[in-house]
């Protein structure tokens, strides 16, 4: 027998968060065998700092026996192409799976998506796992897919990202809040990351503006997240023209997660992309030594984007996969006979 509860991960006994460090790293030896093993700090971390396009989250947990068994979290983001739906993430402890507490998870959380009125229920993960499987088997259809890559900042070679702007352009790095002078500019560019492949998402185009770059920037550093930008700036116009950053988290230290690169249309071919990606390579290896592997995900139908990424010296972890499915369709399938 299990049962589900509630959880708040910033209030949970110690037990609590050892068990589902024991559960999440018992999964992932299944489920992406070849990730570096999480510790029990970067385990609770990912509870209490999740990856910013989850928006606010709620948790419930499974437990067996007295022991927390399972975690499924929710998030709800609220940036207008995804206010329309929710994100889910789940672990089971291999040891209990097949027993039914994976789904009972996915029922419990059904009424607060209905609350919150969202309609669509999302879920990214590797694909061929466990709950790949068990998704698909729950009526969830696959609508985007792309690859997982890292790179070793031990081992790379540097010289590969020693690049000049190209004639025009010029390079401007900030930590923290974008430059007032920048911050309008640097909005509109950061929609041009609408223009990536979206496959069969139900995403719409996402709308920037300096309101929503200033909350990003102010949620971020709430969380204790910080983030690297770097932007090509068009020396005839002053605006930004391409941007990347990086996102260290307080609780991983020595991984570096790749924020968006996009370039505006009117300055693409000139070589941008690569050269705000190189020059934030060599800001991690200059500025933050501890930062051994930066990580970063493409659609795998983004050939442009993971060309350059081969280039710098990436290569693929694993292949992630986005499914979804109708919050009035999988209330059906969840409905206790």
């Amino acid at each position: 027998m299990f049962s589900i509860d509630a959880f708040d991960p910033n209030d949970a006994p110690r037990e609590d968060l050892a068990d589902y460090h024991r559960a999440y790293v018992s999964a992932a030896r299944i489920d992406h065998p070849h990730d570096p093993e999480v510790t029990l700090d970067e385990a609770v971390g990912r509870l209490r700092t999740p990856l910013p396009y989850f928006g606010p989250c709620r948790y419930w947990a499974a437990r067996a026996d007295g022991r927390l068994v399972g975690m499924i979290i929710v998030g709800f983001p609220a940036d207008n192409e995804t206010r329309h739906l929710v994100v889910v993430d789940g672990t089971v402890d291999p040891a209990h799976r097949r027993r039914g507490i994976g789904t009972a998870l996915l029922r419990e959380v059904l009424p607060a998506v209905r609350e919150a009125g969202r309609g669509t229920v999302f879920v990214a993960l590797t694909e061929g796992s466990t709950g790949d499987h068990f998704l698909r088997a729950t009526g969830f259809t696959r609508v985007y897919r792309e690859h997982l890559q890292r790179l070793d900042l031990t081992t790379a070679d540097p010289s590969v990202w020693d690049v000049a702007a190209p004639e025009g352009y010029r390079i401007v790095e900030f930590d923290g809040p974008a430059p007032e002078e920048l911050v309008a500019s640097y909005a509109r560019a950061n929609g041009s990351i609408g223009d990536m492949p979206q496959q069969d998402r139900a995403h719409e185009r996402p709308l920037w503006t300096v309101e929503r770059v200033r909350a990003t920037e102010a949620d971020l550093a709430r969380q204790g997240i910080e983030r690297h930008a770097v932007v090509a700036v068009h020396e005839a116009t002053g605006e930004v023209a391409g941007l990347t950053g990086i996102l260290i988290y307080p609780h991983r230290p020595s991984r570096g997660i790749q924020d968006a690169t996009t370039v505006v249309p009117a300055h693409r071919g000139h070589g941008l992309g690569f050269c705000v990606k190189s020059a934030m390579l060599r800001w991690i290896r200059a500025e933050r030594p501890r930062v051994e592997w930066a990580m970063c995900s493409n659609a795998d139908d983004n050939a442009h984007m993971l060309d350059i990424n081969r280039r710098l010296g990436y290569t693929v972890m694993r292949v992630i996969i986005s499914v979804e499915q109708d919050l009035a369709d999988l209330e059906k399938r969840l409905r206790p006979s």
